[in-house]
């Protein structure tokens, strides 16, 4: 395949279209473009301004130096892009785009332009990492959208790992959870659990894709804003599996009533269990626990997201919940300095 990657100096915007960053006040457009870009991906998910807000406003983000709008001739946004290196090191920045589909006659000059900002942004980050570290950029899109695939792997992208939206309708009410010996399921209580649920969901992700290690009280940091800003946030659908001998967090389950951007259907944000106590059930529990509370509050529509590949085997833990995938998402890199990879693969 040959390579279409261009300077951004060599590409031209369609005449009338102007660029500018983005601001808080703009959060009600954006969320209208991703809203209406996902309905023509046939998703159906729905963006509230206020979600965008408080991502914008996460510590260390600066919307005005890591977005780009394109405006159309009447003002109203064409495309965007954002680009997501605030935690260091920034070995892998994310970078969220898309083309309101009122100018998709204009797609391929759009997206190329604001992929390559993107691009030029991100290596900005090349000089806040290690020097030893390899860097690269990645974005996600849904495996059903060819022309957006062709698109990113026409610009030198790679596809490096698949993502599932899993889903259960429950027709009847779950089974009680089935703890294993010497386990028991406690409600998160906040803010007196936050420190050490933080720390054991972070050691239990430490052999997942992706993971970089950062000092502890940059990952609170950004939990603490997540609760903060999340007005959902509701403690009673957050539990613990607590070795009973030790006191200690084996494991854990956060669920929200809505998903971020599907209301209609509740959401389990994390499951995790830490090391030395896998392969006990303590995430088939969890899950359980979760899917019984979500029944009790009329709230029969659950999904959560999982890689394909997890070395835990948690795609097979979801289906056997009842579980199924209803979409997939593709992530793509593009590498922009080889090195030692900091994230673990």
């Amino acid at each position: 395949m040959t390579t279409l990657t261009l300077p951004l100096d060599t590409l031209a915007l369609p005449p009338g279209y102007t660029t500018r960053p983005l601001a808080l006040t703009d959060a009600e457009a954006i969320a209208a473009l991703f809203t209406a870009a996902s309905a023509v991906r046939g998703d159906g998910e729905t963006f509230n301004p206020q979600n965008l807000l408080d991502d914008w406003q996460s510590p260390d983000f600066d919307l005005a130096t890591a977005s780009l709008g394109v405006l159309a001739p009447d003002g109203s946004f064409a495309a965007m892009m954002t680009v997501w290196d605030r935690t260091p090191p920034p070995v892998h920045p994310w970078v969220e785009w898309d083309v309101h589909p009122d100018h998709h006659a204009h797609f391929d000059v759009l997206a190329r332009f604001v992929l390559a900002s993107a691009e030029q942004r991100a290596r900005q980050a090349i000089d806040r990492c290690p020097p030893e570290a390899r860097v690269s950029w990645k974005t996600g899109v849904l495996s059903t959208m060819q022309r957006d695939i062709a698109l990113l792997e026409a610009l030198g992208m790679v596809p490096l790992r698949y993502f599932n939206r899993m889903l259960i309708h429950m027709q009847e009410e779950p089974a009680a959870p089935v703890l294993p010996a010497g386990i028991s399921i406690t409600t998160y209580r906040h803010p007196e659990d936050l420190v050490r649920m933080v720390a054991a969901k972070d050691e239990a992700w430490r052999d997942h894709f992706g993971y970089v290690a950062r000092p502890l009280a940059e990952v609170v940091k950004d939990w603490e804003h997540h609760i903060a800003t999340d007005n959902l946030f509701d403690p009673s659908l957050w539990f613990l599996a607590i070795d009973t001998a030790s006191g200690e967090i084996a494991g854990l389950v956060l669920a929200r009533r809505e998903s971020w951007e599907e209301p209609a259907v509740a959401y389990v944000e994390i499951v995790a269990t830490r090391a030395a106590w896998r392969g006990r059930g303590i995430a088939a529990a969890l899950l359980q626990q979760a899917l019984v509370t979500f029944w009790q509050r009329q709230r029969h529509t659950v999904t959560l997201f999982v890689d394909s590949s997890s070395p835990t085997g948690a795609t097979r833990l979801y289906e056997r919940a009842g579980m199924s995938v209803s979409r997939q998402y593709i992530q793509y890199e593009k590498e922009l300095r080889p090195g030692v990879e900091l994230a673990n693969q």
